[in-house]
């Protein structure tokens, strides 16, 4: 009977806990970068609801432009003011507005379900949203732009992606360094039914086998 422990020689353990802890911090980027893409994706859509209703707004003011302007040469063709032709001609800007405002509003329901779908609703809940699309923020100074830019998960990622690849490569190397193994057990002799206490070392010796192929693939993250 005999119980042994490989002990790692080369830092395999300390590499593991390393990569492991890099791993984690790419993880929480990626959470990070996911949550900023979503929030992005839902002011865009919610943008797009502002913009459709001012469009809304701005069709609505044009058909009542074009009616009046209709309606005026109306009455002045009704009282001989004007040739009955441009009556036809009146009409044709009013079609047109029409068009446009029944357009508007399509893209206008449209907008609406691509946001509610963002919370995982087909049916929107709300008829309009609040927000001044005159409003425009002054643009950051150009020193401001590499602090965000560095602090974009796309980004910032990257500086542990590198990390955790050489974190791979050193603990590649680590395990292609030879591990000793000790020891102790218990032996029975038969013949003289003696006991013994068996005590050994053992270690291997990467001679044919150093790994090479394994630390080339890590460096080039295969």
């Amino acid at each position: 009977l005999m119980l042994s422990q490989t002990f790692p020689l080369g830092g395999d353990i300390e590499r593991r806990q390393e990569l492991a802890r890099l791993h984690g911090q790419l993880a929480g980027w990626d959470y990070e970068a996911t949550r900023v893409a979503l929030l992005a994706e839902v002011t865009q859509r919610y943008v797009d609801v502002l913009a459709a209703q001012q469009r809304i707004v701005l069709a609505q003011e044009s058909l009542d432009l074009a009616e009046q302007i209709a309606n005026s040469i109306d009455r002045r063709v009704k009282a001989g003011d004007a040739p009955a032709v441009e009556r036809s001609r009146a009409a044709v800007p009013v079609a047109t507005a029409r068009i446009e405002l029944d357009r508007a509003m399509r893209d206008l329901e449209t907008t609406h379900v691509r946001l509610a779908l963002t919370w995982g609703s087909s049916t929107p809940q709300f008829e309009e949203v609040q927000g001044d699309l005159e409003q425009v923020m002054p643009v950051p100074a150009a020193s401001k732009f590499t602090v965000l830019i560095s602090q974009n998960p796309e980004v910032a990622r990257w500086a542990v992606e590198i990390a955790s690849r050489q974190a791979e490569v050193e603990l590649t190397r680590a395990e292609a360094k030879p591990d000793l193994t000790a020891g102790l057990g218990y032996r029975w002799f038969n013949e003289s039914d003696d006991n013994a206490l068996v005590a050994g070392l053992s270690i291997p010796l990467p001679v044919f086998d150093r790994r090479q192929g394994d630390i080339l693939a890590a460096r080039f993250g295969v």
